[in-house]
């Protein structure tokens, strides 16, 4: 039967949640980290965000000219939104998901 990667708000939502699946659950970490990524039970893979993962792109990442502001060139509005990761501890997680969410199991 395959699992169902449940993914919480943040940790502490993420363990609130496996108290009360099936479980038991076994906490995972990525290679050579010793902090927990998620949570791995029977029927259940438990991950999460770290506050907000991604965040809209900032003007100057669509275009160099927008690095300096002016008011000319406002409002500035993309034709097509970009996503960008937040931080260094966001890709780690970010990373995490996204490797749970291609396992076949």
């Amino acid at each position: 039967m395959p699992k169902t990667l449940v993914i919480a708000e943040k940790p502490s939502v993420g363990r609130d949640l496996a108290r009360v699946l099936p479980g038991p659950f076994e906490k995972k970490s990525g290679s050579g980290e010793r902090q927990e990524r998620w949570l791995e039970g029977p029927d259940h893979i438990i991950s999460w965000a770290v506050g907000h993962l991604v965040q809209l792109a900032g003007p100057d990442e669509y275009d160099d000219k927008y690095k300096k502001w002016r008011m000319a060139d406002l409002p500035i509005v993309p034709s097509k939104f970009k996503l960008v990761v937040r931080d260094e501890r966001s890709q780690k997680q970010m990373t995490v998901v996204k490797q749970l969410m291609k396992r076949d199991d």
